[in-house]
């Protein structure tokens, strides 16, 4: 778990980012690209191109991974925590931002992408 600073308005804040199980990250890009009819490469793009409501519980769940730390103490970010402990909407879309890329990062360098596909044994005549 790896702790980032954001600056959220007035104030530096400390954030970490928990990953989701695997199970629960499946079941996100399930529902992502079902919902959004893209590949995990342009999920982030599509997410902020769809209707809201549409988008809402997949962002919700990004967020969820979050946790403002102040002190000694933790603050999992829902939206209602978020509403009371973030100044900035950019902060809230950094934050999303991040956890995407834990989550999800290893989509980006296209590897891991296609080792899912089946590969072709035959040769081109």
């Amino acid at each position: 778990m790896d702790e980032i600073k954001i600056q959220d308005g007035a104030t530096e804040k400390r954030f970490t980012i928990t990953k989701m199980s695997a199970y629960q990250a499946e079941q996100w890009l399930y529902r992502a690209a079902f919902a959004l009819g893209g590949d995990p490469q342009t999920l982030l793009r599509s997410i902020l191109s769809v209707p809201y409501e549409s988008a809402k519980p997949l962002l919700d769940d990004l967020l969820s991974c979050c946790t403002l730390v102040q002190g000694n103490a933790l603050r999992r970010l829902t939206s209602a925590e978020a509403c009371s402990a973030i100044e900035s909407p950019l902060t809230l879309t950094k934050l999303r931002v991040e956890s995407l890329k834990a989550n999800f990062g290893f989509f980006f360098d296209g590897d891991a992408l296609s080792s899912l596909m089946p590969q072709s044994t035959e040769t081109p005549a």
